[in-house]
């Protein structure tokens, strides 16, 4: 998610992606406050599980 929103990340040797410790509370903080409008959006938009 950081990559996707353009901040930065540092790439490993093994290939993963590393972040600091304060862009890790950085976006702990961004999904805490996204998740509540996420769950609604689902709820009201009537989505079902495995469906197509």
């Amino acid at each position: 998610m950081a990559q996707t929103l353009g901040l930065p990340v540092r790439k490993e040797a093994d290939g993963s992606l590393a972040i600091t410790p304060a862009l890790r509370t950085e976006l702990k903080a961004l999904h805490q406050q996204t998740m509540p409008a996420l769950q609604v959006f689902v709820r009201e938009a009537g989505l079902r599980r495995n469906t197509l």
